[in-house]
């Protein structure tokens, strides 16, 4: 299936297990709608035992972008705040943004991967979005099962 797929991309993109990866989440803004800014990662030394039982650290991120915006509408970039701004537009449905949030050693969050979803103007946006965690995933925190 599709989402099998995608992992197993993701998977053999960054040689590592699947099992250290969170389902396929797809999310839906509808017009007017965004997300404020976030980080993907945790500061480190919070969560404690919650979030080591979901995997540990976020360490990759992937957003597919499943739509583009047409000529009659606008907006629904992804914008890293303090990279100078910069907005990731997407082209064409399938394009992606990929970008690591914490590092892979420490599991510190990297300060300057803020970033939120710009308010989507005439259209309805769909992206699919993938974690990469320091440690396998559990089926009952998000994590794939033997099926996928």
């Amino acid at each position: 299936d599709a989402e099998a797929l995608l992992v197993a991309k993701f998977a053999d993109l960054l040689n590592v297990s699947p099992r250290h990866m969170e389902a396929v989440t797809l999310i839906r803004y509808e017009p007017d709608q965004f997300l404020k800014p976030h980080y993907d990662a945790s500061e480190v030394g919070v969560g404690g035992p919650e979030l080591t039982s979901r995997g540990g650290q976020t360490l990759a991120t992937l957003l597919v972008y499943l739509n583009v915006c047409d000529a009659n509408a606008s907006g629904g970039q992804t914008r890293f705040t303090d990279l100078g701004p910069l907005d990731v537009t997407p082209r064409r449905p399938g394009d992606a943004c990929l970008f690591f949030p914490a590092d892979l050693d420490s599991g510190a969050r990297d300060p300057r991967l803020l970033h939120e979803g710009l308010p989507v103007r005439g259209w309805t946006k769909y992206i699919a979005r993938i974690w990469l965690h320091q440690l396998p995933v559990p089926p009952r925190a998000g994590g794939l099962t033997d099926a996928a």
